[in-house]
């Protein structure tokens, strides 16, 4: 698989990607089953995201799924790996799961809601991707 980094400025201007996080006690594995069954998409595990720098590097699990079309490309990833975060500024967020397609956030608003009344789930919220500043630190 081709790997690329997400760059929001070639992103806001070619395509929307939504960003929704999840708060919840259940394992990746059952989340992502969550997620599959209330997008009806296919997450798959795949190769870590590694984040590293001087002193340490550290891997966050990975899933992805790519409509036949390529027209949606479906990302989630698990936000803590040990004492470390994905996304620094989201603490207490478990999840994140990413839609970079070309259709409008408001498509996606009754698999949303099956997340939000799902009993694994406690918590989704939508966060425009500009408002965090570890962003580019996602790849696909």
């Amino acid at each position: 698989m081709k790997k690329e980094t997400l760059k929001l400025s070639r992103l806001d201007k070619d395509e929307n990607v939504i960003l929704y996080t999840i708060v919840s006690a259940e394992s990746d594995l059952q989340v992502c089953r969550i997620l599959n069954t209330a997008f009806g998409i296919g997450l798959s595990l795949t190769d870590d995201l590694i984040i590293g720098n001087k002193s340490a590097v550290v891997g966050f699990k990975k899933y992805f799924f790519e409509s036949e079309e390529g027209i949606e490309k479906y990302l989630f990833f698990v936000n803590r790996n040990q004492n470390s975060y994905l996304m620094p500024e989201l603490k207490k967020i478990d999840y994140i799961f990413i839609i970079i397609t070309e259709s409008l956030p408001s498509d996606f608003s009754l698999p949303v809601q099956q997340l939000k009344n799902h009993v694994g789930i406690s918590a989704v919220f939508n966060i425009a991707p500009s408002s965090l500043k570890n962003f580019h630190r996602i790849q696909f």
